[in-house]
């Protein structure tokens, strides 16, 4: 029976993000980086050379695909402190909030909602109103019991807890403090992105 040999790579790249605070003008830099691993077969030990081409011809394949996420990221107005997807991930050791001023970033004007997440959003809902009747008719019909009390108390205290979430400012507590509202906060700016150079193992 043939043996298979397999071959692997890591390929690291550093990435700093370099932002002019939005509030203060104060510069300051996110340093990060990306990594993928990358795996080979080859039948027999005389194609290794080849393994090792196919290596650095995926493993760049990969970066690019990872650096097109943080790029897709920040235009939505997100820096992922942690990212990984089948071996290829991104880690920042900081977020975007301004050590000057503490000013949280916000980079880009959040999207409005694609379909995709308009569906998901409706999905969830309608799921949720789904086990909201179910315990109210069941309380109708006299028929009530622990499970049905929970859904009537729990998917209002549920679906107010997601609204909350989806709705909440980062930048509340800053506003508070220097008496803003939301049209006083600056407009937001895009980073500037440095890649450094590739290492592999």
């Amino acid at each position: 029976m043939p043996t298979v040999y397999t071959y692997k790579a890591k390929f690291e790249q550093p990435v700093h993000v370099i932002f002019l605070c939005e509030f203060c003008n104060h510069n300051f830099t996110v340093t990060g980086q990306i990594t993928a691993e990358i795996k080979t077969e080859k039948w027999v030990t005389a194609r290794s050379g080849e393994a090792q081409a196919e290596l650095l011809v995926r493993g760049e394949g990969a970066l690019e695909k990872t650096r097109t996420i943080l790029e897709q990221s920040l235009a939505r107005g997100v820096l992922p402190q942690r990212f990984v997807d089948e071996g290829n991930s991104i880690r920042f050791e900081g977020g975007n909030t301004c050590p000057e001023c503490g000013y949280h970033q916000r980079i880009a004007f959040p999207p409005k909602g694609n379909l995709r997440s308009t569906i998901a959003g409706f999905g969830c809902g309608g799921i949720l109103l789904l086990f909201f009747a179910i315990g109210l008719v069941s309380l109708i019909k006299g028929t009530a019991t622990d499970l049905a009390y929970v859904f009537l108390i729990g998917v209002p205290l549920l679906a107010a807890f997601i609204i909350a979430f989806a709705f909440r400012k980062p930048n509340r507590a800053f506003m508070k403090k220097h008496g803003l509202k939301k049209q006083d906060l600056p407009q937001p700016r895009k980073p500037e992105i440095n890649y450094g150079q590739v290492n592999s193992a």
